[in-house]
């Protein structure tokens, strides 16, 4: 890929049709390889980067990803600039940020009852109905199909509890409030111990991952509230501002896609029949893959949050993290791009936890363009494409599908669940 020659712009460079192009082939093969991403990554975070997580999940309001939010502080002398990217419109979680800062620049940290907590609660579980609504409903049929998968009176009874404490309740603040003492409860301990005794049952892992779910509200404002009276600085005059909508890539491309092909052009000298025990595995699932299968016009490539606030800030002169830390908050666990795209990224970010799942319509964001046929992305793009040939080649060579994990520790919900029961992007 051709670099800009700038020496202002180190941080960027140029690609061409030829070099999208090349990217999302690889993308497209390594999905096809690896469907359910690699080993995911998960740091310890600091109680910095915890808070940054918590506030960027509470601006998080919808279902199936449509609202994954990133923020980062941008520290002034005088003031603290909270930048917001979402993958969606940002209007609402900038609404979120706006109202919750009012609420803790009134807040006096008390060590008798304190009613911001619930106050907050409740303010989240009517813009995040839908979400906590869903997680609700999943967790009650879960609880009513692990009955199948009972093999003795001690795990009925504790279906029995969870149903008592959950179904005959409509109050969904309490329910999440309820969902987030279980981690502390006796019965955490002993769904953990009915896990270990029956890997194979996924119900139980289901359940345990939905409660951590409903649970991670209560679990956010009380990090959130924690920091904020930890870091005197967080009290000084904010202020709120939405990244404009990010440019993304656009890819073109005629006809169906090739991976054999891909695969030969990625791995010179591989047999193209096969024969190799490199390629015998996986030459078999290369289908031609079609137009409409990977996003075309009507399915447009998209920025992650955290990769276009990312790219955002790559843009402001003299950007001042608050405290001097390169982080951003993401709600949710990074996709396969975001999290090697930021981990190279210009930056110099703290790594973020990640899923590590790939989504074909990942896209960088655009930052300017050259002529007819090229455009500015971040140096990060050159080394992600060169990463993603190297992961194909590395997955040939071991000759497996990457699938052996049994469970993974979700950021959200800070529980272990199981890989593949339930979808990623929720």
């Amino acid at each position: 890929m051709a670099g800009v020659t700038s020496d202002d712009h180190m941080s960027l460079m140029s690609i061409t049709r030829d070099d999208v192009r090349t990217f999302y082939e690889r993308l497209l093969l390594w999905s096809v390889i690896r469907p359910n991403g690699c080993q995911p990554s998960m740091p310890v975070r600091s109680s910095w980067q915890r808070c940054l997580d918590s506030l960027a999940f509470l601006c998080d309001t919808q279902t199936g990803g449509k609202s994954v939010s990133a923020l980062a502080i941008q520290e002034y002398p005088d003031r603290l600039h909270y930048w917001i990217a979402c993958n969606g419109p940002s209007n609402r979680a900038k609404v979120i940020i706006t109202w919750l800062l009012g609420e803790l620049h009134l807040w006096q940290p008390t060590d008798g009852h304190d009613p911001l907590p619930k106050r907050i609660l409740l303010e989240m579980v009517v813009l995040c109905r839908a979400r906590v609504l869903d997680y609700h409903r999943r967790l009650k049929l879960s609880i009513s199909g692990a009955y199948s998968q009972t093999s003795g009176p001690k795990e009925s009874c504790l279906l029995i509890r969870f149903l008592d404490a959950l179904s005959k309740n409509d109050d969904l603040a309490d329910i999440c409030e309820k969902a987030f003492l279980f981690r502390f409860d006796t019965m955490n301990q002993r769904i953990k111990d009915i896990i270990a005794q029956k890997p194979d049952v996924k119900a139980w892992r289901r359940i345990r991952h939905l409660l951590g779910r409903l649970g991670a509200w209560p679990r956010a404002i009380e990090i959130v509230l924690r920091c904020w009276a930890g870091f005197p600085i967080l009290r000084r005059k904010s202020t709120v501002e939405c990244i404009p909508d990010p440019q993304a890539l656009v890819r073109t491309r005629d006809g169906e896609v090739n991976l054999a092909r891909v695969l030969r052009e990625t791995i010179p000298g591989l047999d193209p029949n096969g024969n190799d025990l490199q390629s015998r595995h996986i030459l078999p699932r290369l289908r031609p893959i079609q137009p409409e299968e990977s996003g075309d016009a009507s399915s447009p490539l998209t920025a992650h949050a955290e990769s276009a606030l990312a790219d955002h800030i790559i843009g402001i002169e003299n950007f001042q993290f608050l405290g001097g830390v390169r982080s951003v908050g993401v709600s949710k666990p990074s996709c396969y791009c975001c999290h090697i795209y930021l981990a190279c990224h210009p930056l110099g970010l703290t790594p973020h936890q990640a899923h590590n799942k790939p989504y074909v319509k990942w896209s960088p964001m655009v930052l300017g363009e050259l002529g007819d046929d090229e455009l500015v992305v971040t140096t990060a793009f050159g080394i992600l494409s060169e990463r993603l040939r190297e992961d194909i080649q590395q997955a040939i060579r071991d000759g497996d599908d990457g699938e052996d994990q049994n469970s993974r520790r979700d950021s959200v919900t800070d529980m272990t669940s199981s890989r593949g029961t339930y979808s990623v992007r929720e």
